[in-house]
């Protein structure tokens, strides 16, 4: 397993959802033998009042998990 921290910035939901997505499919292409997990460590989405004129920073883990043999 490896893991790795990285900073996006969203003014609402729909955009740090599609940031998100966009970090998963760039591991997934890099990494074609593992599992990726992306997940939003800090602040928790549901606690920030987004707004259209100001983003918000969040701390997003990246796991890449390897694969067992019989999975591939």
């Amino acid at each position: 397993m490896s893991s790795m921290v990285t900073i996006v910035a969203a003014s609402s939901v729909k955009e740090l959802n599609k940031k998100l997505d966009e970090i998963k499919r760039e591991h997934e292409t890099r990494n074609p033998e593992r599992d990726v997990e992306v997940k939003v460590i800090n602040p928790k989405p549901e606690t920030v009042e987004f707004k259209d004129w100001e983003a918000t920073s969040f701390t997003v883990g990246v796991e890449l998990i390897k694969r067992e043999e019989d999975e591939v």
